[in-house]
């Protein structure tokens, strides 16, 4: 008898995460991110930020941004979960959460 089990690979997306890490925090992206922290898993993606943003045009920018970091993720690993972005200021206030479906 021959029992044929599925093989169940992981991905190891720490290289992906730290590009994007520092990526978002590249003065030359032209964002107001200061510190970034990304983790990709097949069940969430999380992006979360500090930034020196207080403008709507500015905290847009700094969406717009991580959105298209997502996108580029979603489009190079479709198997990776929905977005959460957790967006904190300077000031140390509590992160605004925003969450985008795959």
């Amino acid at each position: 008898m021959c029992i044929i089990a599925p093989t169940v690979s992981t991905i190891d997306y720490s290289p992906i995460e730290d590009f994007f890490e520092t990526m978002l925090v590249d003065p030359q992206l032209g964002l107001n991110i200061k510190t970034a922290s990304v983790a990709i898993g097949t069940s969430q993606v999380i992006i979360e930020y500090t930034t020196s943003s207080s403008s709507i045009k500015d905290i847009s920018n700094d969406i717009g941004g991580v959105l298209g970091i997502y996108k580029t993720i979603v489009d190079d690993h479709p198997e990776v979960g929905n977005l959460l972005i957790l967006a904190k200021s300077n000031f140390g206030d509590t992160p605004t959460s925003i969450t985008v479906p795959n």
